[in-house]
């Protein structure tokens, strides 16, 4: 009930956070104008999927995300006045407190009961630009990202317990809600239940492995049948958004595949993906400019880039910042108890989101929602007994978490900036740097 509490609590100032960084810095940026000139997040289509009766624009990619949380959105946008942006931004916003909180409980799981790793793991998620980023432009993967906690914990509930049938019921309808919001988080519940099953003898349960296995194979129909009906039920709620399954997904992700990339260059591919796992995804850079939506769609307008950001692009107290949370990381790295069984799953869910970026993606904060919160949910269970139990750490966790929310506030001022100043093609030079107004003029 403590934790509970203590984690409540500092949802509700994580909520306040991106009240802040969603609509009181974004002043009179429109988002709406710009929509993937911003970290090619799409949000146009982000506020017509999560509030309207409109058909579903990527059910390919969402299958279920009509059903599960437009009327919710629609509800939303009635008592705000019909305003879809702010309904939309206050949906995610509660979805991003929510998924800190429950990374948070998955910490306390993962530490056996302390209500210390638990703020440490939701506070450190929430205030993470990758937390951050997605709450207030707003982005669907924020709520995707509640598809790689959920099993997680669901693992953490059932996991000395014998496989009953009541338990199967569950992980199908787990299952389900996976695949529901983004269609390759079904693999973070995949992940989960294999894990299940894996050590289901190993600590210390009696139970014979064939009922074990038929539950388990019980679990994966269950959850495909409540899929199919679902989609079913979408599709007559919200007359025009496809079957997931009847379309080509590969087909439409196309210019996202890098397949190319990773055969030609692997190392370099890695390492770009790697520091976003690492830095980026906690502290990010000022925004660099990217031509992707000019050369690739044909669309006159700039985007603002993580991916392309160099070393110019990092302020002085960026880099300490980056230093410390280095520093961080390799004190828990070498202090941390890694040989852990319960962080088996954890690990393999971000070796899961790893491999799949390796080959598709841009931009990949803008996918960093999916396995951020678990990343740290599984540092801060590895350290908790080694470097971060230490009172010196704590107030380096401390002032890292507040470096954090500064740079936060300091990136997002500089994208909406950007924003009101048009990102378009006739307003910025053959850089992408904004052009400035003639002397004598306007700005």
């Amino acid at each position: 009930m403590r934790c509970a509490l203590v984690l409540a609590a500092a949802s509700i100032a994580l909520l306040a956070l991106y009240r802040l960084t969603g609509v009181v810095l974004a002043g009179d940026a429109d988002v709406l104008q710009h929509s993937s000139g911003i970290y090619d997040m799409d949000v146009q289509r982000v506020v017509v999927d999560l509030t309207s009766a409109r058909p579903g624009l990527r059910s390919s990619v969402h299958p279920l995300q009509k059903l599960l949380v437009a009327p919710l959105g629609a509800r939303l946008e009635a008592l705000l006045g019909g305003d879809a942006l702010a309904a939309a931004r206050l949906l995610v916003a509660l979805a991003v407190s929510l998924n800190a909180a429950l990374v948070g409980w998955l910490g306390y799981r993962l530490t056996g009961g302390s209500s210390g790793a638990a703020l440490l793991a939701c506070l450190i998620t929430g205030v993470s630009f990758s937390s951050v980023l997605a709450a207030s432009i707003p982005e669907s993967a924020a709520l995707a990202s509640l598809g790689t906690v959920a099993p997680l914990l669901l693992l953490c509930r059932y996991r000395e317990r014998p496989f009953r049938w009541g338990e199967a019921v569950a992980w199908a309808a787990m299952l389900c809600f996976c695949i529901a919001l983004t269609v390759t988080q079904v693999f973070n519940g995949l992940i989960a239940l294999a894990t299940r099953v894996a050590f289901a003898r190993r600590d210390g349960g009696t139970q014979s492995l064939r009922p074990l296995l038929v539950r388990a194979t019980a679990a994966l129909a269950l959850g495909a049948g409540f899929t199919l009906l679902a989609v079913e039920v979408q599709a007559r709620v919200h007359p025009g958004t496809p079957r997931f399954y009847a379309e080509q997904p590969v087909r439409g992700e196309r210019p996202f595949l890098r397949t190319t990339e990773a055969a030609a260059t692997p190392l370099r591919q890695a390492g770009r993906l790697a520091a976003h796992f690492l830095v980026i995804d906690f502290a990010a850079p000022l925004p660099a400019y990217s031509d992707f939506l000019l050369r690739d769609w044909g669309i006159r307008s700039w985007s603002l880039s993580a991916e392309e950001a160099g070393a110019a692009h990092w302020r002085p107290a960026q880099r300490v910042l980056v230093a410390l949370l280095l520093a961080m990381l390799g004190a828990v790295v070498l202090s941390g108890r890694w040989r852990d069984a319960n962080l088996l799953a954890p690990a393999a869910c971000l070796v899961f989101h790893f491999a799949l970026h390796l080959v598709y993606g841009r931009e990949y904060v803008l996918y960093s929602p999916h396995w951020h919160g678990v990343g740290v949910a599984m540092l801060v269970a590895a350290g908790w007994n080694g470097a971060l139990r230490r009172r010196a750490t704590g107030f380096a966790v401390a002032a890292l978490c507040l470096g954090l929310l500064v740079n936060d506030v300091v990136v997002m001022r500089a994208v909406y900036r950007e924003v009101e100043h048009g990102l378009g093609a006739d307003v910025r030079d053959v850089q992408g740097r904004p052009i400035p107004p003639a002397p004598g003029t306007a700005p």
